[in-house]
């Protein structure tokens, strides 16, 4: 008897079943859904940062240079926004289009696709989450941006928000 083990592939467009006869035709099979080593593989994902990402460097040192106050990641406020402006209270989050499912540039992993459908589906529900908590605590202003449109006129709109108050 054949034991079917669900493992789809993806061949020119059709959806096909793998059925494999035992746990090492299974093993050996899942090892070909990666291009790379598992070493080389956990080298790249290491250097996947949660902080201080390019975006969030642009916007630190454009923020700097224009000398307008800021705190980068401040664990006091829910949600750890990217950049806190204290003064008129705004909580920015700079989402990264992948991570956090961009309408214009997000595209789906064509490996390991329902890991990264639940990974990217928890993360939209998470910043629904903390930008609901922030706004019901009224403290904090949260304000989201793709990092494909943060931009220096942006970033020169807050700062003059900023500078307002």
């Amino acid at each position: 008897m054949i034991k079917i083990v669900g493992i789809v592939l993806k061949v020119t467009g059709e959806v096909l079943l793998k059925a494999c006869e035992d746990e090492k035709a299974r093993e050996e099979f899942m090892k070909m859904a990666d291009t790379v080593s598992k070493e080389k593989r956990s080298q790249i994902m290491s250097r996947i940062r949660g902080k201080w990402t390019k975006p969030e460097m642009f916007a630190h040192n454009y923020l700097k240079s224009a000398k307008v106050r800021h705190k980068m990641h401040p664990k006091e406020i829910p949600g750890r926004p990217d950049v806190l402006f204290k003064d008129n209270n705004i909580a920015l989050f700079i989402d990264g289009c992948f991570w956090h499912k961009c309408p214009t540039h997000y595209r789906l992993p064509k490996s390991n696709v329902s890991f990264w459908r639940k990974k990217i589906r928890d993360n939209v529900a998470r910043d629904r989450r903390v930008t609901r908590e922030l706004k019901k605590q009224g403290d904090y202003r949260p304000v989201r941006v793709w990092e494909c449109q943060l931009t220096k006129d942006f970033l020169r709109g807050l700062a003059e928000t900023e500078a307002e108050t």
